[in-house]
C-alpha cells in the first residue's frame, strides 16, 4: 500500500462503454481501461464485462505497490433502497428489474459499492474538481443520456432511488418525441449526445455538400469531436447545431434552478468536450430564458474532471 494514499477502483457504466480506473485517494488516476457496451448486450455479458474490468484494475494495483481497497460502480437509472437491484435504466433495458449489482458484487474479487453515476460525478467535482468550496453544487453529465447530481453542504442530495431527480427527464417539450423512458419531450431527446448527433444528422442531410456531410462520410458519425472540428473551422451548420441544442439545454438548466437553486452548475460528459463554444451558448440562452433571480445567483461552467468525473467519483465512494 502506498504510504500516504489508499487506492480504489472506479467503474463508470455509460450507454456506450464502461470506464475503469485505479484511483488514488487524492483523485489521481493511476491506470485506466475502457470497454464497449451496447443496448443489446445481455445481463450476463454485462456482468462478465464489469468483472473482467475490475479484475484488470486489481492487477494494476499490484504495479503501484498495493491492492485496491474496493470498487465503486456507478451507472445511470434508478437503484432500489439497498442498492442491490436496478429498477430502471432507460438506455440499457437488459439491466432493468434485475439484480445486476448483486451479481457483480458476488463475482468481483474486492468489495463493491454501487451508486448512481450523476451522484458520483457531482461528488468527484465537489472533492477534486471545479466544485470545490461550492455550497450548493449541481453537476450535469451530458453523454448518451443526461444524468447529474446535487451536492449540498458536502453531501449528495438523495430524494428517491438515491437521486435528487432524473435531470435528463425533465420535460422541455410536451409535444416532443417519445423518450426511451416513456415520456414525451425529455431534455435527453434534445441535449444529450444523441440529441446533438440527431440535429447534426438532420443538417447534414439538408446540406449534402456541407462540412458536416463530409465529416460524416469520412468518420461515419457526427458526434462531439466532429462538431468541435467543424466549429473550429467556422462552419455555420455546426454553429446552428450548437445554438439549437444549447437552447434546449438552457431550458433544462433554468428548470433545475427553480427546484435546487444551485450556486454553480457544472457541465460534464462527452458533449461538454465541445468546450467554450458550448459554454458560451448555454450561458447566453440561460440569461434569456431563466428567472432573473436565478441568473443573478447561478454560475455555469465546464466541469474540471471531464470524462473522468464518473470514475473518480465512483472510486471516492471508498475514500470517506
Amino acid at each position: 500500500m502506498h504510504p500516504q494514499h489508499t487506492y480504489a477502483i472506479g467503474v463508470d457504466i455509460g450507454g456506450r462503454s464502461a470506464k475503469f480506473a485505479l484511483v488514488r485517494s487524492d483523485g489521481t488516476i493511476l491506470e485506466r481501461d475502457q470497454r464497449p457496451l451496447s443496448e443489446n448486450l445481455t445481463l450476463d455479458a454485462t456482468v462478465d464485462l464489469l468483472v473482467g474490468g475490475i479484475d484488470a484494475m486489481q492487477r494494476a494495483g499490484g504495479r503501484h505497490g498495493g491492492a485496491a481497497g474496493g470498487a465503486g460502480v456507478v451507472m445511470p437509472g434508478y437503484l432500489n433502497e439497498t442498492m442491490d437491484r436496478v429498477e430502471l435504466v432507460a438506455n440499457m433495458p437488459s439491466l432493468t428489474n434485475t439484480d445486476f449489482p448483486r451479481r457483480v458484487a458476488d463475482r468481483a474479487g474486492v468489495p463493491v459499492r454501487f451508486d448512481v453515476d450523476g451522484n458520483a460525478a457531482a461528488l468527484g467535482e465537489y472533492r477534486f474538481g471545479a466544485g470545490r468550496g461550492v455550497r450548493r453544487l449541481l453537476v450535469a453529465t451530458l453523454g448518451t443520456g443526461i444524468g447529474g447530481g446535487v451536492v449540498v453542504d458536502g453531501k449528495v442530495l438523495r430524494v428517491r432511488n438515491h437521486v435528487a431527480g432524473s435531470l435528463g427527464h425533465v420535460i422541455v417539450n410536451a409535444d416532443g418525441p417519445r423518450c426511451n423512458c416513456g415520456a414525451r419531450g425529455c431534455l435527453e431527446m434534445y441535449a444529450s449526445a444523441r440529441g446533438f448527433e440527431r440535429a447534426a444528422e438532420q443538417l447534414a442531410d439538408a446540406e449534402p455538400d456541407g462540412r458536416l456531410a463530409r465529416l460524416r462520410a469520412e468518420r461515419h458519425r457526427l458526434s462531439g469531436p466532429e462538431l468541435a472540428e467543424a466549429l473550429s473551422a467556422g462552419d455555420a451548420s455546426a454553429g446552428r447545431v450548437i445554438e439549437q441544442c444549447t437552447r434546449w439545454l438552457a431550458v433544462g438548466i433554468a428548470t433545475w434552478c427553480v427546484i435546487y437553486m444551485p450556486d454553480r452548475v457544472l457541465l460534464g460528459g462527452g458533449v461538454a468536450a465541445i468546450g467554450r463554444p458550448l459554454l458560451l451558448a448555454v450561458r447566453k440562452h440561460f440569461c434569456d430564458i431563466a428567472q432573473p433571480y436565478a441568473v443573478e445567483r447561478t454560475t455555469i461552467d465546464l466541469a474540471a474532471l471531464g470524462n473522468d468525473a464518473g470514475v473518480i467519483g465512483a472510486a471516492s465512494l471508498w475514500f470517506g
